[in-house]
């Protein structure tokens, strides 16, 4: 990190001062080859635009260039984290003028709010190459203020219409104005792409079985066990949140109510605990054939895991395994517990709006 960081110098090029912008960049790029620097990040759409798109003209550094949604989305595949947002939120997402239609980043910044949890990502309808500017750029917050002004209020209730919680948007000049223009009818928050994946971003999840050595049933042994080892597979759901796991050696003993074994798991601040024993005040209770949670602990992920699960729901058979539930709270409650995006991995529920 720079100690003194000089200006990009994006202003002096769109005001049109080129010569004083060409030595400005040189300047920079001298600077950074000087460090021994040979990869830049940039949390701010218009310096990543200035460096990477305007700078070209005169460029002869080698350096590579990353906005930091592009860094991350890279980073991310190859070690992946947990993001989940505390409760169920709509987002949306914002294209900056410089990182948008300027430079061509759409995906990667789209790609990152995916990967929060318990929230459901809309677009709106101007969105990427024509995508309605904030209002700031091009030095028209310094010289027009009123207009930019009324330019982020106009965008912000443009996502009041669709009834966003989140508007998220990776230039923190986009940020700044769209702030600048909530109204007090307006309850829209507004955060920079960084914010809301410090925000959600989900320490590794613990887990712990109890209560083991109370279980006469190998297959629930073996299950309990298995959950302990993968306790991402709950990752989506809120503290609190209690489901029990009820394993039937037939349909008939299901009809009956008579499982072979039962045990319940529950989610806390810090992960899951795995306990033998039913739960009296679950918030739902599963259903699942010895067949079932046979091939379910064969599995090594939890999108593998959840898709097959969504075809013992989806297409049972009562000799290669089956699974129901029983909800003992409202379908709303469950979706805003995290129990929607499961479901929906899974293939059970389509969409979580479609169930509310």
């Amino acid at each position: 990190i720079l100690e003194d960081e000089p200006c990009c110098g994006s202003i002096l090029k769109r005001y049109g001062y080129n010569e004083e912008f060409e030595q400005i960049g040189k300047n920079n790029l001298a600077l950074l080859k000087e460090k021994g620097i040979r990869k830049v990040i940039f949390p701010c759409a218009g310096c990543y635009r200035t460096f990477q798109v305007d700078y070209s003209e005169f460029n002869k550094s080698g350096l590579e260039f990353f906005h930091l949604t592009e860094f991350l989305e890279s980073y991310l595949k190859k070690n992946p984290y947990a993001f989940k947002s505390k409760n169920y939120k709509k987002i949306t997402y914002h294209d900056p003028c410089h990182l948008g239609r300027h430079s061509g980043v759409y995906e990667a910044p789209r790609t990152l709010l995916k990967l929060i949890s318990n929230t459901n990502l809309l677009e709106l309808d101007a969105l990427r190459n024509y995508s309605h500017c904030c209002g700031a750029g091009g030095g028209v917050k310094s010289s027009n203020p009123e207009l930019a002004i009324q330019m982020a209020i106009n965008r912000n209730q443009e996502a009041s219409d669709q009834s966003i919680d989140i508007l998220v948007s990776a230039c923190p000049f986009c940020e700044r104005n769209l702030k600048d223009g909530l109204t007090e009818e307006n309850n829209l928050e507004i955060l920079d792409i960084s914010e809301i994946l410090n925000k959600t971003f989900q320490k590794e999840l613990s887990s712990e079985v109890f209560d083991l050595s109370q279980s006469k049933s190998e297959i629930c042994q073996k299950y309990m066990n298995y959950l302990g080892k993968y306790p991402e597979i709950f990752s989506d759901l809120v503290p609190t949140s209690d489901m029990n796991f009820a394993i039937y050696d037939s349909f008939e003993s299901f009809e009956n109510e008579k499982p072979v074994d039962i045990f319940h798991v529950k989610r806390n601040n810090e992960g899951i605990e795995i306990i033998w024993g039913k739960a009296d005040d679950a918030d739902l209770e599963l259903a699942l054939s010895k067949e079932a949670v046979k091939k379910l602990i064969q599995t090594s992920t939890k999108k593998e895991y959840a898709s097959l699960f969504g075809n013992f729901y989806n297409e049972p058979d009562m000799e290669k395994g089956w699974i129901d539930f029983l909800l003992h709270k409202r379908t709303k409650t469950l979706i805003d517990m995290g129990y929607g995006k499961f479901a929906e991995a899974a293939g059970i529920l389509e969409d979580e709006e479609d169930a509310l």
